[in-house]
């Protein structure tokens, strides 16, 4: 089996690769989905969120308020630190498990790790190759207001939280220009998946 990660700036397109290649085939495991599932009420990760930043950011039906937890952690990097404290290990500890199981069930696939924070976290080294989806400030800008509604404060603040783009991009074996057409990433995908499967015939 062949693990690859994927990871890149915000709104930089990093979704939009792993479904391509989920599409030529890949399994996809999406650690923004498990943090979800993670925080859904009466979890342990649910408790300490509440316990840790208070009822505000918990809805009347027990969600997690996570507008209310973003405007919070992106303001003050000590909550930031300690959110991630939190969600992480969980989420780590199910990606690797699911690894585990494909590995046992389905040795000959190719599976993407879609993960905003691969390097932040570690996760890194336990991909055997590392994507990074790579855009221009102004166009992550105008997906992010387009499909979230971020001012450009709001952007600007979890923009800087992250690991500068270039240092992502620095530690990639592999990197995706993702500042145009949805139909120019199909082709870096198409390209990539070409190399992947020649260079690792013997696996997927």
């Amino acid at each position: 089996m062949v693990v690859l990660g994927i990871t890149g700036g915000l709104s930089t397109g990093k979704s939009t690769v792993a479904h391509l290649f989920e599409r030529l085939g890949a399994a996809r495991l999406d650690a923004d989905a498990m943090a979800h599932h993670a925080m859904r009420p009466g979890t342990a990760v649910w408790r300490r969120i509440a316990r840790r930043f208070g009822r505000e950011v918990v809805r009347r039906d027990r969600s997690i308020n996570r507008h209310a937890l973003a405007a919070l952690v992106f303001q003050d990097r000590a909550a930031l630190v300690a959110l991630c404290r939190i969600v992480h290990p969980p989420v780590i500890a199910e990606i690797r498990r699911r690894l585990r199981r494909l590995r046992r069930t389905h040795p000959q696939q190719l599976v993407v790790v879609e993960a905003p924070l691969l390097f932040e976290t570690g996760l890194a080294s336990s991909m055997d190759h590392v994507v990074v989806v790579t855009a221009p400030v102004a166009v992550a800008f105008r997906r992010a207001r387009g499909r979230s509604g971020f001012t450009r404060s709001e952007f600007a603040r979890r923009w800087r939280a992250q690991m500068p783009l270039r240092r992502k991009a620095a530690q990639a074996d592999f990197v995706i220009r993702n500042s145009s057409t949805l139909a120019a990433a199909r082709r870096q995908v198409s390209v990539l998946w070409r190399k992947l499967r020649a260079r690792n015939s013997g696996s997927i």
